[in-house]
């Protein structure tokens, strides 16, 4: 490892490209990799320099030109790029660093990135933001009683990307198929629990043949049973102590892996993070990468009577309105003080379900668009109608 690390103070210093690095308790963030050493791993960031431990380490994604070599002798060697001379090249490996001849090389393909865990060695691909490889933009027209609305047409689409109008060519129904539900188990749900198991029952039954699995929350995450209803994998479930909504979160995102438009996140919660390791920042971030909508619900608290609860606004409506926002998905409340906003959780659930069935995806041609996030615009034509979708489109290409 040593070796490694001295390869990649050249390499620190030949490329310019941001690494992801990635850490056990969920936290990730951009930085460049400065040195690699057995115990620590030196980190350039936007704050500084900064030393971390091997051990809080998941993974590192190297941001370079990372290639496949293929040589003379039919091995093939996939690797970072550090030094590249006229007759020879020096590439990071997963078994660290190996100089290569060029009379060795029959060809040399550029991929997308390469990924190590925390002692070097190399892990498969993650999966890229949008749907994989073949992005997508995925909407919901809505009337203005924000019912959704089916039948919208091509040519009433209004497209732009980066600010130039493009052609809203292909669109498909974006069907549910793989539903992920991070229900809030802290002990304030207690009383819910009933409700919330009948409420996920009919919307299971909504949205079939979609899978919905359950991943409970409080200061454990769990996955529950997925082969029986949502009330019976509920019987099981202790509802105490706190609320790690924000793990959650990052959780469900690595869960799904290579999403696509019929995927989506819902959260259902009465309360705000009680101690997560991600920070709220990286965690809406970690999920407007993850191309999933996510549709949140905060339930506001009521008082031994029913009547409203003193702290009725300790749901963190900002935090779950974020989390919607930045995926193209929506924010639910049942609020017992305001009529217009206490409807059933069953009601908020089966509305998802109708807004799950009416997403419509476009097709995109990454070959017109440069790697990268662009801005996105969709509008229509049709009056009395408006579009709910992601604001940014990822669109990957090597580095």
């Amino acid at each position: 490892m040593r070796m490694m690390a001295g390869f990649l103070a050249v390499w620190s210093a030949t490329c310019v490209a941001q690494d992801r690095v990635s850490f056990k308790n969920g936290n990730a963030f951009d930085a460049q990799v400065l040195s690699l050493g057995d115990a620590n791993v030196v980190l350039k960031t936007a704050y500084g320099e900064m030393r971390v431990a091997r051990r809080e380490l998941d993974a590192i994604v190297f941001g370079g030109r990372v290639v496949r070599i293929a040589l003379v002798s039919g091995d093939r060697v996939m690797g970072v790029i550090a030094e590249e001379g006229a007759t020879s090249m020096l590439l990071a490996t997963g078994t660290g660093p190996r100089r290569i001849e060029r009379q060795e090389i029959v060809g040399i393909d550029p991929i997308a990135r390469m990924r190590f865990d925390a002692l070097g060695r190399e892990l498969p691909d993650l999966p890229t933001p949008v749907g994989g490889r073949d992005p997508v933009l995925a909407y919901v027209a809505e009337d203005k009683d924000d019912r959704p609305v089916g039948d919208l047409r091509a040519d009433e689409i209004k497209l732009k990307i980066d600010g130039t109008e493009v052609p809203a060519n292909a669109l498909r129904p974006a069907s549910p198929s793989q539903l992920l539900v991070l229900l809030d188990a802290s002990s304030s749900m207690a009383a819910r629990k009933k409700q919330v198991g009948e409420a996920l029952d009919s919307f299971a039954r909504a949205v079939a043949p979609a899978t919905v699995q359950i991943m409970s929350f409080n200061d454990d995450i769990r996955l529950l049973d997925s082969t029986v209803m949502p009330s019976k994998a509920l019987e099981s479930l202790d509802f105490k102590g706190g609320s790690l909504l924000l793990d959650a979160v990052a959780s469900a995102v690595r869960h799904a892996e290579a999403p696509g438009p019929g995927h989506a996140i819902v959260v259902v919660t009465d309360g705000t993070d009680t101690g997560s390791g991600i920070v709220p920042t990286l965690a809406v971030e970690r999920l407007k990468a993850s191309d999933i909508p996510c549709y949140t619900i905060g339930l506001l608290p009521e008082g031994k009577s029913g009547t409203p609860a003193i702290d009725a606004n300790s749901v963190d409506q900002g935090a779950l309105e974020r989390m919607a926002n930045v995926s193209g998905g929506a924010y639910f409340e049942k609020n017992p003080r305001k009529k217009d906003k206490n409807p059933e959780l069953t009601t908020i659930f089966i509305r998802i379900a109708d807004v799950l069935a009416a997403r419509r995806a476009i097709a995109l041609d990454p070959s017109r668009l440069g790697p990268g996030w662009h801005q996105v615009e969709i509008d229509t034509s049709r009056k009395g109608t408006k579009i709910r979708y992601k604001k940014e489109v990822y669109i990957p290409g090597a580095a």
